[in-house]
């Protein structure tokens, strides 16, 4: 069995790469979606035993709910930074693996488990990176390993490095539900196509996609390489 651990930044504080296109109140209520999606999906999955929802201020129980969800606020860990939290939260679990996983995944489905699964046995550490396998959006790994953690921007390279220095064998899983985080404006207007062309989203996404109109993209202020998608007239929650 699998515990997964999803740290879920203080609400004041979330998406702070989208503040100069929606407010706070949006992009909490952006944050809070991906997460009931990514819980959905996670609690639907027989082979995750729990997961631990490390969170900072702002979020309470009444808004993610699932059998399986153990809370543990980041202020009870006395650790910093992301990396901190989740090293701290790894020493909470039980199971013999862990899964280290964003929040903010909303293309995540029972598909992409499967992929991540197959690897497993042959690996010791899987490791699932951003669409330009710069970041890292997951690690699933033994509980007892020794990985320094490195969450943030072009940390993919810097987990294989670290991988690879113990000697683990080490795999990639690239599916689009792992490789899809929501950071940048195109990414939200990725969320609103994929909303409006009724493709596969987490339900509580596409209801936000569907309620939030979003400004047009500024290309000129967004990395290469994403995925661009206008903004669809769909209005109305779907």
């Amino acid at each position: 069995m699998i515990d997964v651990v999803i740290a879920l930044k203080a609400m004041d504080r979330v998406k702070t790469r989208l503040a100069d296109h929606l407010n706070l109140a949006r992009r909490q209520s952006l944050a809070l979606a991906m997460a009931k999606d990514v819980l959905a999906v996670m609690s639907a999955w027989p082979s995750c035993q729990r997961v631990y929802l490390v969170v900072g201020d702002g979020w309470h129980e009444g808004l993610l709910e699932s059998p399986k969800a153990l809370w543990v606020h980041e202020s009870s860990l006395l650790a910093n930074g992301l990396n901190g939290l989740l090293s701290a939260a790894v020493g909470l679990t039980q199971s013999d693996e862990i899964l280290l996983l964003h929040g903010d995944l909303p293309w995540l489905n029972a598909a992409d488990l499967v992929a991540l699964e197959a690897l497993r046995g042959t690996n010791e550490l899987i490791i699932c990176p951003d669409q330009q396998w710069v970041g890292t959006n997951a690690i699933l790994m033994p509980v007892d390993c020794d990985l320094s953690l490195c969450f943030g921007r072009s940390s993919f390279q810097r987990h294989v490095d670290g991988a690879q220095a113990q000697g683990l064998r080490l795999a990639t899983c690239h599916t689009k539900g792992f490789a899809w985080d929501v950071d940048l404006l195109s990414d939200v207007h990725s969320v609103r196509h994929a909303a409006c062309t009724h493709a596969a989203i987490g339900a509580n996404t596409r209801t936000w996609a569907g309620a939030n109109p979003v400004p047009k993209t500024d290309r000129s202020a967004e990395p290469r390489g994403r995925v661009e998608c206008p903004p669809l007239a769909c209005g109305g929650a779907l």
